[in-house]
């Protein structure tokens, strides 16, 4: 069976909440296929588990910061980014070498940034940065911080009072949770959620389910349900939207916007075509007034509470 999907299931650029039937059709054939059908063993799982930062850190040490292109596409598919009064407290979250940071510090100016990660060959790259050492040697305070974190065993919340005092007004995850093993992803989602004062946001992308990557692993990569290790030891996850929907209720964030995005990615010269799922989402941490109101927080919450309105609405004449 081939991995590339058909051209009939060729994707069109853009956000949407459910993916096409065809491809998720042809997706869920490959996944029922043999490469995907068995997990690796126990050792290994519980390997790779122990070892994520380790397997990071060898990463960051083969590709240093060439692997990642800067990411200044985030203002424009979040402008909460460049919103208010140009005075904003961020979190960045899985930072890597900076991707991120260092484009955001050039475009917004009142922004104070924290990125936090916990291969620490990365934090060291962040900073040695110029724009780091820069703001570090600046007669004022500096604009930016960065600390080596683990999402799943320190207390970030600590972590973000100790460099700002207080929750900050926005924190990015930018593939990052996927990275990490899925049964702490409840856990990781509930620390993201204290980071963050009540009105902040948390901003997502990340790997979405039945992404051209998933089909393409090979048997043995397979850890858990849409859990893979790469060939490198770092590990992804895939996403579906109503995962991330459940994980921010359950995590007391309201979302509010949750999309697949769909890339056809075409490689002109092997003459290949690659569909890419990725999902983006703006989750917000309520405010007191929020918490009172009996706004849903989920898709499947939305769709119930709009058959509820509709059959208590009274008859309305036509046009």
């Amino acid at each position: 069976m081939s991995v590339l999907p058909s051209p009939e299931t060729t994707f069109e650029d853009g956000e949407r909440e459910t993916l096409p039937v065809e491809y998720v059709a042809y997706a869920e054939e490959v996944l029922a296929g043999k490469a995907h059908s068995e997990t690796a063993p126990a050792f290994w799982v519980a390997k790779y588990e122990k070892e994520a930062a380790r397997n990071w850190d060898i990463f960051y040490k083969r590709n240093t910061n060439k692997f990642y292109k800067d990411r200044h596409w985030l203002k424009a598919e979040f402008p909460a980014l460049a919103a208010g009064d140009g005075s904003l407290r961020l979190l960045e979250v899985g930072c890597g070498v900076g991707n991120t940071i260092f484009p955001l510090l050039d475009e917004v100016p009142g922004l104070e940034i924290l990125g936090i990660d916990f291969a620490k060959r990365a934090i060291a790259m962040v900073r040695e940065h110029p724009t780091y050492v820069a703001e570090h040697t600046a007669d004022r305070s500096p604009r930016v911080h960065a600390a080596v974190a683990d999402l799943v065993h320190d207390d970030i919340v600590a972590i973000v009072d100790e460099t700002f005092g207080a929750p900050v007004d926005c924190l990015t995850m930018i593939f990052v949770l996927s990275a990490i093993a899925p049964e702490h992803h409840p856990d990781v989602m509930a620390k993201m959620a204290r980071a963050i004062r009540p009105g902040g946001l948390i901003l997502m992308r990340d790997y979405g389910r039945y992404d051209l990557a998933q089909l393409r692993f090979k048997k043995g990569a397979k850890l858990a349900d849409n859990f893979y290790v790469r060939a490198d030891g770092t590990r992804a996850y895939y996403f579906s939207l109503d995962e991330i929907e459940l994980l921010a209720h359950a995590a007391g964030l309201i979302v509010d916007r949750a999309a697949y995005v769909l890339r056809n990615v075409v490689n002109h010269k092997e003459g290949k075509s690659m569909n890419r799922v990725w999902f983006q989402a703006v989750l917000r941490r309520p405010l007191p007034a929020d918490a009172d109101a009996d706004a849903p927080a989920t898709r499947a919450d939305a769709d119930v509470a709009t058959d509820a309105a509709t059959d208590d609405a009274p008859d309305t004449p036509s046009s």
